[in-house]
């Protein structure tokens, strides 16, 4: 959270709230005793979406600078309206796309095997690192 420059407020009042969790499972009986919840975020709790995505924007922010992905280029042509001055401006435009996610689910781009590969490796190391 440091790094995207997220108030240490919000970091202390967001850390607090997933602290001394105990949770319990509904059975066809009765519920279970209650246990502690080491680490995680309940799924559908409303902030959810955003702290997964302060907590996976490293690996996307770096696989993004590596620019492995698909690069889409187009071409934009400014006329020139004076008839004595055929100077037309033609400018390339272009995009490296190399992920499309959505919390845990993520499709990675690339044009090639090769790089596609080294994608797959950046996020495995990130995974370990990260130990999910």
């Amino acid at each position: 959270m440091n790094r995207l420059k997220i108030p240490s407020s919000f970091t202390r009042i967001t850390t607090s709230l997933f602290k001394n969790q105990t949770n319990q499972v509904i059975t066809a009986y009765s519920l279970t005793d209650p246990y502690e919840v080491i680490i995680g975020i309940d799924q559908g709790e409303v902030i959810s979406l955003l702290l997964w995505c302060i907590y996976y924007d490293p690996l996307l922010c770096e696989v993004e600078s590596r620019k492995l992905g698909y690069t889409i280029s187009a071409l934009s042509i400014s006329l020139n309206n004076n008839p004595c001055d055929d100077s037309n401006q033609i400018e390339e435009d272009s995009l490296t796309i190399s992920s499309i996610a959505f919390m845990d689910d993520t499709q990675w781009l690339a044009p090639n095997k090769s790089n596609l590969e080294s994608i797959l490796k950046i996020a495995d190391s990130f995974y370990r690192l990260m130990d999910i």
